[in-house]
């Protein structure tokens, strides 16, 4: 099953009992896994924050080389993102 919310929010999947959702970029893919009866709308309000700050920490270029240089900013993005998870 495929579901499409909006052209921004990526895409949801429902996957082997897990729901995935995943926003494609230049050459990254993002994902966030939850257990099927999480909230997708919660999920994908998840990513889209994670994505626009990651967006605005390196100057809008969300691009593996900047990503990897930059890696202690990535994951302190995410880790404020996802707290206690």
């Amino acid at each position: 099953m495929v579901f499409r919310l909006w052209q921004y929010a990526g895409d949801i999947i429902l996957f082997e009992g897990r729901l995935a959702i995943y926003k494609a970029s230049t050459d990254l893919i993002f994902y966030i896994i939850g257990s099927a009866d999480e909230n997708e709308l919660m999920l994908s309000l998840a990513l889209n924050s994670f994505h626009d700050a990651l967006s605005v920490l390196l100057r809008n270029q969300i691009e593996r080389r900047a990503v990897l240089e930059n890696y202690d900013i990535t994951m302190l993005c995410l880790d404020e993102t996802i707290d206690d998870g």
